[in-house]
C-alpha cells in the first residue's frame, strides 16, 4: 500500500487558500489544509486498467504527480479514498487501485476529487478562531491554538493583522485554556512569546503578523509532519 503519510502543500497550487492582510484568513488556510482539503473538482469519467485508475476532467485541473489527492462518489469502493497522483496531464490524472473495480466507475451521485487534507479534528471554534488536534495516536494530543480575530482595544484599521499562535494541552471551550501551554503566561512566571515583526509567516512562539502572501501554507506541512 502507498505511503500517504506525507502530504505537501504550497500557495502555488490551483485553489489553495490564499492569505492576505484580512482576519480569520489563517483560520480559513488551516481549515483548507488540516481539516476540508482544497481544489475541489468534478470528475467527468474514472476508468480503470492494469491497476491504474485514469480520472478524466475535462474543464482541466492543476494536480500533480507525487501530490495526495481524495476521490469521493464511486459506487465501486476501490476507487474512492487517498491516493498519490502518479501521472498528470492538464486533463487527466492516474493513481494505483488495489482489487479490479468495474470500469469505468459509476456513481448515483457525483464523482469528485480534491486535495486532501492532513485529517486532523477542530473540536474548537469561534469566529476566525479555531484549535485543532492530530488524530495521529502517537501524537500526544495537544492542540494547536489560533486566535485569528479582531485585537481591541486600540487596533488601527492601517495595521498588519496578526494572530496568536500557540500550543495547548486541552481546553474546556475555545478562549479556556486548561493545563501546559506554550508559549508561556506571566502567571506561570516564565518569559512569554514575543510578538512577531510586521512580517508573513507563521510560528508557535507568541504571534504572527498575516501580511499578504501565502507562506503560512507551510505551517500545515509542519505540523502535519510533527503532530501537536
Amino acid at each position: 500500500m502507498t505511503d500517504l503519510t506525507v502530504k505537501y502543500f504550497s500557495s502555488g497550487m490551483t485553489g489553495a487558500p490564499q492569505i492576505a492582510n484580512n482576519w480569520g484568513d489563517l483560520v480559513t488556510m488551516l481549515d483548507a489544509c488540516l481539516i476540508n482539503g482544497f481544489a475541489l473538482k468534478a470528475i467527468d469519467t474514472l476508468t480503470f486498467a492494469d491497476g491504474i485508475a485514469t480520472a478524466t476532467i475535462s474543464s482541466g485541473h492543476a494536480y500533480r504527480p507525487f501530490q495526495v489527492v481524495e476521490i469521493a462518489g464511486a459506487e465501486q469502493p476501490e476507487y474512492n479514498g487517498q491516493f498519490r497522483v502518479l501521472t498528470a496531464t492538464m486533463t487527466t490524472f492516474t493513481y494505483a487501485v488495489t482489487g479490479t473495480p468495474v470500469s469505468p466507475a459509476t456513481t448515483v451521485t457525483s464523482l469528485s476529487a480534491k486535495v486532501a487534507p492532513l485529517g486532523w479534528d477542530k473540536p474548537f471554534s469561534a469566529t476566525h478562531k479555531a484549535a485543532y488536534r492530530s488524530k495521529n495516536p502517537q501524537s500526544p494530543q495537544n492542540l494547536l491554538l489560533i486566535d485569528n480575530s479582531l485585537k481591541t482595544p486600540n487596533y488601527t484599521t492601517s495595521w498588519a493583522k496578526w494572530a496568536n499562535v500557540g500550543i495547548v494541552e486541552d481546553l474546556s471551550d475555545i478562549d479556556t485554556i486548561v493545563g501546559a501551554q506554550a508559549p508561556m503566561t506571566r502567571t506561570t512566571r516564565r518569559r512569554t512569546g514575543s510578538r512577531s515583526p510586521p512580517a508573513s509567516g507563521v510560528g508557535t512562539s507568541g504571534s504572527t503578523r498575516a501580511a499578504p502572501s501565502t507562506r503560512a501554507m507551510a505551517t500545515a506541512a509542519a505540523v502535519g509532519a510533527t503532530g501537536c
